[in-house]
């Protein structure tokens, strides 16, 4: 009798509390300062119910103030954004496509950001902001200053523990910003 009792009293507390998962909302922020000579394109996530819920219902009003919320775990599509804007002389076009997550594989549960951006009609930036697919490496900011002739990348290594960059390119220079640029350059 003992046991049973005990045994109902477990499935009480298992059936009848509340249940909290961890709950996380992926989304890319892109910030057009002219005020301040730049354009900051960053990754960032939402946590609790409240705000995961409202970012996942409210996404097309969240992309008209240039905060693009990637879609639900295997369903949607692709969904693309352009921004254009001008800072001193210089023409920045920027287009952002947001996949859903593959949910096969390391890192299936992590959404991707391709992110390209051609700055004076060059193309300076070509890669993954965000997670890369795999999910072990992450771009988790860019930021332009046109005006000084300067990109600057931040991204880190989660399997390593470790920052993979923490560099600036000159505008000016050939190079453009990759996700093998990303692996190999060193701060």
């Amino acid at each position: 009798m003992k046991k049973i009792i005990i045994g109902l009293i477990f499935c009480f507390l298992v059936f009848c509390s509340e249940s909290v998962a961890d709950m996380y909302h992926n989304y890319i922020e892109y910030r057009y300062q002219p005020k301040l000579g730049k354009i900051t394109i960053s990754d960032s996530f939402v946590r609790s119910v409240e705000y995961v819920d409202y970012v996942s219902d409210n996404w097309e009003k969240l992309a008209k103030e240039d905060i693009f919320v990637h879609g639900e775990l295997h369903a949607g599509e692709a969904r693309t954004f352009k921004r254009s804007a001008v800072i001193g002389k210089h023409k920045i076009d920027t287009v952002l496509t947001l996949y859903p997550p593959a949910g096969n594989g390391m890192g299936g549960a992590y959404p991707t950001t391709y992110l390209q951006v051609m700055i004076d009609e060059k193309k300076k930036i070509d890669c993954n902001i965000g997670f890369f697919p795999g999910g072990k490496e992450k771009v988790s900011q860019i930021t332009i200053h046109p005006e000084d002739d300067a990109i600057f990348v931040d991204a880190f290594d989660f399997v390593k523990g470790e920052k993979i960059c923490d560099h600036y390119i000159n505008m000016s220079d050939s190079e453009i910003v990759t996700n093998e640029y990303v692996k190999t350059s060193k701060y």
